[in-house]
């Protein structure tokens, strides 16, 4: 073999390394998880000091035919909790918004908890605020800052900028949101027109809605977002559209990762008795040192 094939191949033998992993993006669901959130969530629903292989105890059921081939994962029998961060920035970098997705398995329930980007807090023994931190801490300094301030341990982020937030959004499809009142918004940096009550809404609407309202408002859509893929029949924790997400977003998501919880997470997206999707709020930051 002359140099110029070991070259390609160490080439190419690096890029396949650097796709399996480079970060991910649930969807985000979002946000989102953003949405974003919603197949964000779905990519990891697991946790346990980073070892995802110990969060979900995937019980599984299997008949005698089944017990030599792959075992099938029992809508009503997983467990596990995790707590994913959800990031969306501007081409510039500059934070736009965020929401910490709490994945509660045990009690079958996703829990959506928004926060203010100029929000004050302790970071590097100065404080500052989110905007600020991620300016140059990234989404991981959000999560330290988050740990510290609010006692929530973030096992996973997932960070996507607006123009990959649309294009997870188009690969996902449109989405139902629901306003409570007719938006004919023109603003310096984005332009919103929403009627009153349930409408369709492309990505690039919902990304301005974002930006529209207010933390909590986007904790709702985010929640109303995940719910609307989980029972849309859209969604499905599969290798495909993992691979298609992958390089869309920042994530510190392996393909290992997502190798561990498909049949947990496809499991949940299929029982019929998981709860709806709720937004949480943290009043008081707490010192934990």
């Amino acid at each position: 073999m002359n140099n110029r094939q070991k070259t390609s191949l160490q080439f190419n033998q690096e890029r396949k390394k650097h796709k399996k992993t480079v970060a991910t993006f649930i969807i985000a669901f979002l946000s989102f998880s953003l949405v974003l959130a919603a197949i964000s969530f779905l990519i990891l629903l697991k946790k346990v000091n980073f070892k995802l292989s110990n969060l979900v105890d995937r019980k599984t059921t299997a008949t005698t035919e089944e017990t030599s081939s792959e075992s099938v994962t029992s809508p009503e029998n997983y467990s596990g909790k995790a707590t994913v961060l959800a990031v969306c920035s501007t081409s510039d970098r500059e934070l736009d918004f965020f929401s910490v997705l709490n994945l509660n398995m045990d009690e079958k329930q996703i829990s959506v908890i928004p926060f203010d980007n100029e929000t004050v807090v302790s970071f590097d023994g100065k404080t500052k605020s989110f905007s600020d931190i991620y300016l140059t801490g990234g989404a991981l300094g959000i999560g330290q800052a988050i740990e510290k301030s609010y006692g929530i341990k973030v096992d996973r982020f997932i960070d996507v900028t607006e123009s990959n937030f649309k294009r997870v959004m188009s690969y996902l499809g449109d989405v139902e949101i629901t306003s409570d009142e007719k938006v004919n918004y023109k603003g310096k940096d984005f332009v919103l027109f929403l009627e009153e009550g349930v409408q369709s809404a492309t990505g690039e609407t919902v990304l301005s809605y974002y930006k529209y309202l207010d933390s909590d408002g986007r904790g709702n859509l985010t929640a109303e977002i995940i719910d609307y893929y989980l029972n849309s029949g859209k969604l499905s924790a599969d290798q495909d559209s993992f691979d298609s997400l992958i390089n869309l977003v920042n994530t510190n998501i392996s393909a290992k990762d997502f190798s561990l919880v498909s049949k947990t997470a496809n499991a949940f997206i299929n029982d019929s008795s998981r709860n709806k999707t709720v937004c949480v709020s943290y009043s008081e930051v707490t010192d934990n040192g």
